[in-house]
């Protein structure tokens, strides 16, 4: 939960999109749904049995009122699902939540379209006005409002009570008749109305997915800020606090780091030694760390040895190979832990800019060596596409360090994918993924830099990326599996292992399957257009290759190290194909001919 409803300043009041909506639905599925929150509904004896698709809308209905008073409210998922009043005989009124002085009541449409005034907005006014007035007799039917009436009652009743209508729809906007329907009742009845639209409960639940923000109390030895903005606190701080961070947040705490802890390596494993062999000087031998914060307060009193920080929106941005080595050295709980002490510097971000939190971290790394290809981890596109994956309970990893084992997709898979599926040929021939991700090169650029405008303006969907992430990971499985079926030294396994950069980018040309949906997840159907594609165009680009090979007198570890060899076998493939198509539209006419 990350607080009230908050309409985005680009947000623009329209209906959901096929795929938003589908975010949301899986969203509320995983949360709701599969967590058995909002139970499977049973058919009642004696009445009509509901199809599974109005159970299922039925159950997202329940799982929309739970999350909007979840969210609004800021209480735990729990207490959404017992604020459920929506059932047999509910009076227009899904959900009734008592919180303090304010009683909200809330009313649910998963369905698409356009709230109706009759059917949508005048139910739900007669229930709050029965309801405001005392008359229960609607409701008597309602086992979860009856369970609940003598608390609902007493607060509705009590002096000073506010009561917050919240009407949430995942359809179109409200049209303006009905829209007054509302208003006025709210008027007369002096009474908050909120609305809340498809849109909202989208970028709510894109909210959910960011990571939690680090709050933490600092205390630092020999320690000293500045007075200026950006603030800057620097000074010891013991390896104790570093291990207990560590402990109660793990990886967490490095999440605007460029990579996480790298585990018990053999240059960790010499911090952890040092540690506890020497932890007098541990901070003459070691680097120091450097933090970010978005919010730092700082001690008045600035002259004593030890200071208390409070540190808001925490994040170790250098040293996560020493905080990670001090936990592995610190075990949770020690209660003899070695007296050591590492150099810190605390650096609040909070009206600096957008983009310096992402330049204090990489300049802060570029001392030490790290691959280039790590600073795309930095890169704000890729924490926008894991948002928007995750909702859908996709997993994307693209920071090195972060456990990849049930990752779905990580970086480099979605890099090969851009690539491959790019229009500019010199990206998807690149053999170096490093020179892809290279933040400064202009492929990077290209690849990246679009993707994330089109992110931001949803004129490009996570869901068109993954699905291309899945036609790459099924075409290089394949691929490496031709490889291993060849004879060893032989020329088609030199190609396998050598040319895949640009079989992959012929078969990417050729393939419609990116583009005929925008469903997430590739069909079993589509899965096999994919095979077929391979089965056909593979073999074309194998025969192309060794054709020019033989043509030019080049061997193909050559002819893969030259962009512009591999560009020319790449427009030989395209001539041979257009030159085909021609043919089979003439032979195609002159049969349409010879029928007239």
């Amino acid at each position: 939960m990350t607080g009230p409803f908050i309409r985005p300043a680009n947000l623009r009041v329209k209906p959901l999109r096929d795929n938003e909506r589908a975010r949301v639905e899986a969203a509320l599925s995983k949360r709701f749904l599969t967590t058995g929150l909002v139970p499977e509904i049973v058919d009642q004896p004696g009445k009509k049995p509901k199809t599974e698709d109005e159970k299922r809308k039925n159950r997202l209905s329940k799982a929309l009122s739970a999350y909007t008073v979840s969210h609004l409210c800021q209480v735990p998922e729990h207490d959404g699902i017992a604020s459920l009043v929506d059932g047999e005989e509910d009076n227009g009124i899904d959900a009734i939540h008592l919180t303090g002085d304010t009683v909200y009541l809330v009313q649910a449409k998963y369905k698409r379209g356009e709230p109706d005034r009759d059917e949508d907005i005048h139910p739900f006014v007669q229930g709050v006005r029965d309801l405001l007035d005392g008359n229960y007799e609607n409701f008597e039917e309602n086992r979860l409002f009856q369970a609940r009436k003598d608390d609902i009652e007493e607060a509705i009743s009590a002096p000073g009570t506010k009561v917050v209508l919240v009407f949430v729809h995942m359809g179109e906007v409200i049209k303006d008749h009905a829209l007054r329907v509302l208003e006025d009742f709210c008027r007369e009845e002096e009474v908050s109305f909120l609305d809340i639209n498809g849109q909202l409960i989208h970028a709510a639940l894109l909210a959910d997915e960011n990571p939690k923000e680090i709050k933490a109390k600092l205390t630092l030895r020999f320690h000293r800020a500045t007075d200026t903005t950006p603030k800057v606190a620097f000074g010891l701080i013991s390896a104790q606090q570093l291990a207990a961070l560590y402990h109660e947040h793990g990886a967490l705490l490095f999440d605007q780091n460029i990579r996480s802890f790298l585990g018990r390596n053999t240059l960790n494993k010499e911090i952890e030694a040092s540690l506890r062999s020497t932890p007098e000087l541990f901070a003459h031998y070691n680097n120091g760390i450097t933090m970010i914060c978005r919010q730092l307060r700082v001690p008045r009193t600035k002259n004593r040895p030890f200071g208390q920080y409070l540190a808001r929106g925490l994040s170790i941005v250098n040293g996560a190979q020493t905080v990670g080595s001090i936990a592995q050295a610190i075990p949770n709980g020690d209660p003899n832990p070695p007296e050591a002490y590492v150099m810190v510097t605390i650096i609040e971000t909070q009206g600096a800019g957008d983009t310096f939190a992402v330049d204090v971290t990489r300049t802060r790394n570029t001392q030490n060596p790290i691959p280039r290809e790590a600073f795309a981890a930095q890169d704000i596109v890729n924490e926008h596409l894991r948002q928007k994956l995750a909702m859908q309970e996709i997993k994307y990893v693209y920071k090195p360090g972060q456990e990849r084992g049930d990752a779905h997709c990580v970086l480099e898979d979605v890099a090969h994918a851009l690539a491959m599926f790019s229009p500019e040929p010199t990206d998807a021939l690149t053999k170096d993924i490093g020179d892809i991700l290279n933040v400064r090169s202009p492929a990077y650029r290209r690849l990246f830099g679009s993707l994330l405008e089109d992110l931001q303006e949803n004129r490009s969907e996570p869901e068109r990326v993954y699905r291309k992430v899945q036609v790459y990971q099924q075409v290089e499985r394949t691929l490496i599996e031709y490889r291993q079926a060849t004879l060893p030294k032989s020329r088609e396994r030199l190609f396998y292992s050598l040319m895949r950069p640009l079989t992959r980018y012929w078969i990417a040309r050729r393939s419609r399957v990116v583009q005929n949906s925008m469903a997430l997840v590739l069909s079993a159907a589509e899965v096999g257009d994919v095979s077929r594609n391979i089965e056909a165009l593979a073999p074309q680009v194998l025969a192309a290759t060794l054709a020019y090979a033989a043509e030019h007198n080049r061997g193909i570890q050559a002819i893969s190290n030259s962009a512009s060899d591999c560009r020319a076998i790449f427009d030989n493939l395209e001539k041979t194909w257009r030159d085909q198509q021609r043919q089979a539209h003439a032979l195609h006419r002159s049969l349409e001919d010879q029928k007239l």
